[in-house]
């Protein structure tokens, strides 16, 4: 295995909450078994797995996280989506879902409003 192969499977678990190590590994190697290797390739085990994952750490994923999060920030801002913040995880509405939030003046202040701006708010 290599660092990559371990991300790759710790990304894979998020896909595959259900799924043992051995099917993870399955699930990523299992189609490399079959071809023609110069030297027989064999799916890793549960245990590899585990090693290299602890190798790894926690900082590549974190890395990961942080570049993925830029990102979607980045195309929010492009395209003045509301709601979004990196520290907190505040989401917002991509695909145009409206859904019910206590009408309030701090609600209205963060996340703005669909109604039309007569409705009263509650405070």
């Amino acid at each position: 295995m290599t660092i990559a192969a371990a991300l790759r499977g710790s990304l894979l678990m998020t896909l595959m909450p259900d799924a043992d190590q051995a099917e993870i590994l399955a699930a990523l190697f299992g189609d490399l078994a079959a071809v023609p290797w110069q030297a027989p390739f064999t799916v890793p085990t549960g245990t590899v797995f585990s090693a290299w994952r602890k190798a790894a750490g926690p900082e590549p994923l974190a890395v990961l996280q942080d570049l993925v999060l830029a990102a979607s920030a980045a195309g929010h801002g492009q395209h003045d989506w509301r709601a979004i913040e990196i520290g907190d995880l505040k989401l917002g509405s991509v695909d145009g879902t409206v859904t019910r939030m206590p009408d309030t003046k701090a609600s209205r202040a963060v996340f703005g409003s669909a109604a039309a701006t007569s409705v009263p708010i509650r405070s």
